[in-house]
């Protein structure tokens, strides 16, 4: 996926790991009025219903429910060591004005812990629960 694409409109459930992810290296691009649910239960790992590794990306609008990990997750890298991805991975997406509600493990996650989520923006989120205070704005 290359910068300004757009992902949208779209009902996305049932798939083994994640339902929709942006990879690292993937930036500037919107993942928006999604039905995300369901997803995860196949694979060696739950998996979430959106997942971002890339950075300066938008994700607006959607609505996740009932995937086996995370609704809404923000990595910073994948399965390899801390600090592994260069920036700005994992740094500066803007998450507004989802649903995410029923999921697994959290609901909105951010893995930036230090600082907290680092650059990204969390903002008007509807949602049951939230791995630190900074994705709870």
């Amino acid at each position: 996926m290359g910068p300004g694409s757009v992902v949208a409109d779209n009902v996305v459930g049932g798939n083994g790991l994640d339902g929709i992810s942006l990879f690292a290296r993937t930036h500037g691009n919107r993942v928006v009025g999604n039905g995300v649910q369901g997803n995860g239960f196949m694979g060696a790992v739950p998996g979430d219903g959106i997942r971002i590794f890339g950075g300066g990306n938008h994700i607006e609008g959607n609505r996740v429910v009932g995937n086996a990990a995370d609704g809404i997750s923000i990595g910073r890298r994948s399965f390899a060591p801390l600090g592994s991805l260069p920036p700005p991975n994992g740094m500066g997406n803007a998450v507004r004005h989802n649903r995410s509600y029923r999921n697994g493990a959290w609901d909105l996650f951010d893995s930036n812990i230090a600082p907290p989520c680092d650059s990204n923006v969390w903002a008007s989120n509807a949602y049951g629960t939230a791995n630190q205070p900074c994705v709870a704005s």
